[in-house]
């Protein structure tokens, strides 16, 4: 029966390669040869307390080189093994026990002391530590060949149709289920993963992020096994660091990912802010919750040659019953049945729908479970029928698709998925009843400020105390896991009820959207420290921290949350802090006692006095000359219009505008000009929340309603910003319906950057969130960072740290570049400050081939693009170099990366340009010089223009990219930035740049924006310009291995 059984398949794999390795752990590797000695080992050590087929062995612990190797011990000794988790609550362990009864225990020697308290001495252990990997394996193990590897042994005949594991999922009767899968199911999924999920020759590495609880763990730690291939075991702390997991998976090219969509949004966010490198992901399995279609795509634009695959499949059916990597631009679905899978879709009377029509998902065939262990009724309401026609009816609705694909619509019941985990309300209903003074229990689904879903508890209860409610969550959360624990709980004389008499579910959630917390004292906190740590916790939950005593995770924060706090109370506070100090330290006053002991981390410059007067940075002098003859005009402002989406508090979002103008000083800047002759500096105003005048325009939409938002943008434009005096930042609330308005936000580039734009909304639709919930959106705190900045740049000036580069800008700089010829110049007189925008979109298939080839060739669409561009550019006036002038963000140091102010910074490309060599070589010559210039890019090059001669601009052309910007949600209300086809918007770069073409990517397809002064062209000259840019880039995309002249010819 080789092959038979998940162990004999791994036997196999390290018979023929007994020297690969099978574990990569931290710090260790342990090879096939290794792993398959030990879990003899563990399976003598099993035999000798009474363990053999049919036996069933508890695992206790995470997932380490020792308890894989007493996985398959396990299953070599003929037993299968239960997973147990440290996480758990003790109390839920020993019901897991007593439910169970395993015959036997593994854990590791960390946890052994854990686990005697949890099992005492009714279950033979088995503590598997350091002498795991040495010493006798049992008559298999022939000394004095180290070739040998033991295979199963011949008096444990184990057979496929044997327990192979059983896990616990949560059951609706209060009642955990303990779900038995066999080695059949098991083998049949693992050989699908082996063939369905290759990617170039190959299944990618995947880091062990799951717990050994859940059996999404099979993919990362048993399924590799089975091929040959390695796992990779991670630590604790690398699942809860996005940071650090981001850098190992980068760190790894071609690893893939396997999570949770919340996981993973975490993951993408710190992708999206840039802090940390893209990993170059050959596979992205999302699973375990629903994925939205908005992650969906934002995952696709940063990782656009990622396979990506959204699986789904309940524990009943091995893990996973469909899946599959979907093609870019397809309906989101879960992909399509796991081979020898049967998934039909029935009407409520138990026939099959038509293709595309809806009803409840059921399951047949080798992945199937035989059952609940010690459930037999239960196991008959779920699985029906018997042999070929047994079927597992899974709740879920959904369609099969006449493609094949299933897509998921919802449930027939009240089975939740929280943080990716399944859950059914009737185990916490039966938990909470259990609970001692509580009669009736009821909980109601609903979700919380972030649009997450969230569970609210209701209970009936003549127990008398302070907080009871907190007190009975506190209880609650001995016994059942964190996910189960509901976000809050009010306690009733007699629940709400319905006519029916019924419980009124609705009216538990309404009374835990109303429900009042505890009132804080005024002298509730013990320092500003404290308070600053409670207003971080208070931006992201939906309870408010009100007392130094107060728990994090009590509170109903959770790991997704821990790591968003730490992140933003590092950036507040200016100290690096670890995820590990909320975990540990838990309370307001413990975790602001630990950060008080934490270093300042380093950056450039000194917090500084937002009163003291500061150096104008280099970028600010080289805007200030240009304020000072464009003054009273919109040139030097940046606008933001940002869509709001759905039912909106106006009073909320005024107060967040001010909490957000608090946060930053940069919006209150102002330029103190110099005296007889002196340099201006800067300092920053008091805070104070800036007027948001409302205008009502009525139910408008389309055309209209998007005309009459430019109306207002150029009338806000047309309002000047003072730097002197102020304001610098002015906004208006355009209201067209009362779930559809546009805020605009117009701000003074002195103290702004495009980046900056982003965390302004990033942190608007934040401090919304935390108003909503009563909490104060002010983060990350107040010190003034672009004043840092400034001082930090001037004093490295003076020391000398800029030389070099300083150097490199003006041997570039010494050498003139003429100004491209643009085709028919406009009439005299025609006014050089006022523009022409035209844009044209590239279209989805271009976008994505332009991203596909930028990625074949290590390049990135921006670089390729400004390659066609200069081919373009080229073509007219026979230029080579072409000089380019870009923007950078400028925001290496980490201090910077979530600042509001003018930190970017101008970079100076010349582009080569050989028409008869091909457009692989001019991407890789453009490629070239991008990466030599952003070698330079911390020295301020605006200083270089100094030494220019008299009308000499340093560049003509600009060219811009900007990312794709997801939108913010805050409950039903989403946040984004939409810009206007017909809208303007002025750059950044020098006032002397004659055209700026600013690339946006809007989902696949990218939009080119043309920005160029009246007195070079005129409307249709310009859009002439742009289609001809588009035509000689998706000529290049079609023969990139032709000469660039056969693109560029014959154009105009």
């Amino acid at each position: 029966m080789t092959g038979a059984c998940v162990h004999h398949l791994v036997a196999e794999h390290a018979r023929r390669r007994p020297d690969a390795v099978a574990l990569h752990a931290p710090g260790r590797t342990v090879g096939y040869r290794e792993l398959l000695l030990s879990a003899e080992r563990v399976a003598a050590r099993l035999r000798s307390v009474g363990v053999g087929r049919g036996s069933l062995v508890a695992v206790f612990g995470p997932a380490t080189p020792e308890l894989m190797a007493g996985i398959l011990g396990t299953l070599t000794a003929g037993a299968a093994w239960l997973p147990l988790g440290p996480a758990d609550p003790p109390q839920r362990t020993r019901a897991l026990l007593e439910q169970a009864r395993p015959d036997a225990a593994l854990c590791g020697q960390e946890e052994s002391a854990e686990w005697a308290l949890r099992a005492g001495k009714d279950t033979p252990s088995v503590v598997l530590g350091p002498d795991l990997w040495s010493g006798p394996a049992g008559p298999a193990d022939v000394p004095g060949r180290p070739d040998h590897v033991p295979v199963q042994q011949a008096d444990v005949p184990v057979q496929p149709d044997d327990l192979a594991y059983l896990m616990f999922t949560s059951g609706s009767t209060g009642v955990p289920k303990g779900v038995e899968v066999t080695h059949r199911s098991l083998v049949n999924y693992c050989r699908w993963v082996a063939r369905a999920n290759r990617v170039d020759g190959g299944v990618a590495l995947l880091p062990a992020t799951t717990r050994l609880t859940s059996d999404a763990c099979l993919q990362q730690v048993i399924a590799p096994l089975t091929r040959g291939d390695a796992v990779w075991l991670v630590d604790e702390g690398l699942r809860l660091d996005p940071e650090r997991l981001l850098g190992e998976l980068a760190a790894r090219p071609g690893a893939g990912l396997h999570c949770v969509p919340a996981l993973w949004e975490e993951l993408l966010l710190v992708l999206e802010s840039a802090t940390v490198p893209v990993p170059a992901l050959s596979s992205l399995f999302l699973g375990g919750d629903r994925v939205r279609e908005d992650l969906w795509l934002r995952t696709r634009r940063l990782l656009p040659r990622c396979a990506m695959a959204n699986v789904y499949g309940p524990t009943e059916a091995t893990v996973q019953v469909t899946g599959g990597f979907q093609p870019a631009g397809a309906e989101l679905t879960v992909g399509r049945p796991v081979d020898n899978v049967r998934v039909v879709v029935l009407d409520d009377t138990g026939r099959p729908v038509r293709a595309g029509d809806e009803g409840e998902v059921h399951l047949g065939g080798v992945c199937l479970a035989r059952g609940y262990r010690g459930a037999p009724a239960e196991t008959a309401e779920r699985f029906t029928g018997t042999g070929a026609d047994r079927l597992y009816r899974t709740g879920d609705v959904g369609a099969l698709l006449p493609d094949g694909t299933l897509r998921l619509r919802g449930r027939l019941d009240d089975q939740v998925k929280i943080r990716g985990n399944r859950v059914e309300p009737g185990e916490i209903e039966a938990a909470l009843a259990a609970l001692d003074g509580v009669g009736r229990a009821a909980l109601a689904v609903t979700s919380d400020s972030r649009g997450a879903v969230v569970l609210a508890a209701g209970v009936e209860s003549a127990r008398v105390g302070p907080d009871l409610s907190a007190a009975l969550l506190a209880e609650l959360a001995t016994r059942l896991p964190g996910h189960f624990v509901p976000a809050s709980l009010r306690v009733y004389d007699r629940l709400p009820l319905l006519a029916n008499g019924k419980v009124d579910r609705a009216a538990i959630a309404a009374d835990a959207a109303r429900q009042e917390p505890p009132s804080a004292g005024p002298q509730a906190w013990g320092s500003p420290l404290e308070e600053q740590v409670a207003e971080v916790w208070n931006g992201l939950m939906d309870r408010p921290a009100t007392s130094p005593d107060d728990d994090f995770f009590a509170l109903g924060g959770h790991s997704l949350l821990a790591v968003q706090a730490a992140g933003r109370l590092t950036r507040r506070l200016d100290r690096a802090v670890d995820v590990g100090v909320i975990f540990e330290h838990r309370t307001v006053r413990a975790v602001a006692a630990a950060i008080a002991g934490l270093p300042r981390r380093e950056a450039d410059g000194s917090r500084r006095d937002a009163d003291a007067p500061c150096p104008l940075s280099v970028q600010q002098q080289e805007l200030w000359r240009t304020e000072q003859f464009l003054a009273g005009t919109p040139f030097n402002t940046a606008l933001l219009p940002v869509l709001v989406d759905g039912p909106l508090d106006v009073r909320v979002l005024t107060a967040a505008l001010g909490d957000v103008v608090a946060a930053h000083p940069a919006l209150r800047g102002r330029v103190v000009p110099g005296t007889d002759g002196g340099e201006p500096t800067q300092t920053v105003a008091p805070a104070a929340a800036p007027p948001c005048p409302v205008t009502e325009l009525g139910d408008l939409a389309g055309r209209s309603a998007e005309q009459a938002v430019v109306r207002q943008a150029r009338g806000l434009l047309a309002e000047p910003l003072d730097p002197v005096r102020g304001p610098v930042l002015r906004a208006r609330l355009v209201r067209l319906a009362p779930d559809r308005s546009y805020l605009l936000l117009a701000v003074h580039h002195l103290f702004c950057d495009g980046v900056s734009l982003h965390v302004v909304l990033a942190d608007l639709a934040g401090a919304y969130r935390a108003r909503l919930s009563g909490g104060v959106g002010a983060d990350p705190g107040a010190d003034p960072l672009h004043l840092r900045y400034a001082a930090g740049q001037r004093a490295q000036l003076e020391q000398g740290r800029y030389a070099g580069h300083l150097a490199y800008w003006a041997a570039k700089l010494s050498r003139p570049v003429p100004e491209p010829r643009w085709g028919p110049r406009p009439a005299d007189g025609a006014d050089p400050f006022s523009f022409v925008t035209a844009d044209v979109a590239l279209g989805a298939a271009l976008g994505r081939r332009l991203r596909d080839f930028a990625a074949a060739r290590g390049a990135t669409p921006f670089i390729c693009l400004t390659a066609a561009l200069a081919a373009a550019l080229h073509a007219r006036s026979a230029l080579s170099p072409v000089r380019l002038g870009t923007l950078t963000a400028n925001r290496e140091d980490a201090a910077w990366e979530h600042a509001v102010g003018l930190f970017s910074t101008t970079l100076v490309l010349d582009v080569p340009v050989d028409p008869a060599a091909d457009f692989d070589t001019l991407v890789a010559a453009a490629r070239a010089e991008v990466l030599e210039s952003f070698a330079h890019q911390r020295a301020p090059v605006e200083l270089a223009f100094d030494a220019l001669p008299p009308g000499q601009p340093p560049f003509h052309v600009g060219v811009a990219w900007e990312p794709p910007r997801p939108p913010h949600r805050v409950g039903p209300t989403r946040f984004e930035v939409h810009r206007s086809s017909e809208e303007s918007q002025a750059g950044v770069l020098p006032s002397s740049t004659a055209a700026s073409f600013v690339v946006r990517e809007e989902g696949d397809d990218v939009r080119l924006t043309l920005e160029v002064s009246r007195s070079v062209l005129d409307e249709k000259p310009a859009r002439h310009l742009l289609e001809e840019v588009r035509l000689v880039l998706d000529r290049l995309l079609t023969s990139p291995g032709e000469p660039v002249a056969r693109s560029t010819g014959a154009l105009w």
